[in-house]
């Protein structure tokens, strides 16, 4: 890590560049794109909106019948479950199947749920991203890429967009809501705009910096979906930085941050700005 990073800026923040090169490199960027799951957010989205909607449904249904639905979310539960399991001994779920798996489970539940669930998510992300988040949108135009659901970004660009503009565009998987009983239920994922991979994050950036006309992009992400997005960077003379990454995807990044919170890259982030 030392050999890859070997300028420790602040606590809990590395760089493979002193401060008065990243200053340099700074200057240049023009466009910022964010991961969300493990990013922004500490944890994975998806997951946490099929929690609360669990806990909805235990607690305060709209319908009594409504709690058919918990069966398949316990399903879903000892899936994630076997799933961490599974990770310990190294064994791998592709993205792809955990997509296919938590359409399978949310199918027909009310799209009510789904909104009281996602406007919940926003409050739980790490301490001080959106505060850093509002200091770049003054940089340059940010966006969020992400492998999540578009009812949560939505959210996310409500939150930060409430007292001026900050996110200026997401990119994601699109939940699809019809009429049934009198109410919209989720039916599945748009398939024609449907994204499990690090290599389709990498073609949504580069139709964006095409759309925005921009060249120099700064990367916060996270692991190795958002590798394909950090390496264009690097090619256009930009920036990756990469939030509690492993150990093995360290020598992708530019930057970083070993915190539970964004306090670090806040400074940081900060004492770049200065220079503007």
């Amino acid at each position: 890590m030392r050999k890859i990073h070997p300028y420790e800026l602040y606590p809990g923040l590395c760089s493979r560049y002193d401060l008065r090169e990243l200053k340099d490199r700074f200057r240049l960027i023009d466009f910022i794109v964010v991961d969300l799951d493990e990013c922004v957010f500490p944890g994975f989205s998806q997951t946490y909106l099929g929690i609360l909607v669990a806990l909805r449904l235990l607690t305060n249904p709209e319908r009594f019948f409504d709690i058919k639905f918990l069966l398949s979310l316990f399903k879903g539960g000892i899936f994630i479950t076997l799933i961490k399991i599974k990770s310990v001994f190294n064994i791998k779920t592709s993205n792809l199947e955990l997509l296919n798996k938590y359409e399978q489970i949310m199918k027909g539940i009310p799209l009510s749920y789904f909104e009281w669930a996602a406007q919940k998510i926003p409050a739980l992300s790490f301490p001080y991203c959106f505060d850093t988040l509002k200091v770049l949108a003054k940089k340059a135009p940010l966006g969020i890429i992400s492998l999540g659901t578009d009812i949560v970004l939505a959210q996310y660009e409500k939150t930060l967009n409430k007292e001026s503009k900050i996110i200026s565009f997401f990119s994601s998987n699109h939940l699809v809501f019809e009429d049934y009983n009198t109410r919209k239920v989720f039916v599945g994922y748009d398939r024609s705009r449907f994204y499990w991979s690090g290599i389709q994050k990498e073609e949504i950036l580069r139709y964006k910096m095409k759309e925005f006309k921009k060249n120099f992009p700064l990367i916060i992400g996270h692991n190795i979906d958002d590798i394909p997005m950090v390496q264009l960077a690097k090619q256009k003379n930009g920036l990756g930085i990469g939030f509690n990454p492993s150990l093995k995807d360290f020598k992708f990044f530019d930057i970083v941050v070993r915190k539970r919170s964004w306090a670090p890259l806040n400074r940081l982030i900060n004492n770049l700005m200065k220079e503007e």
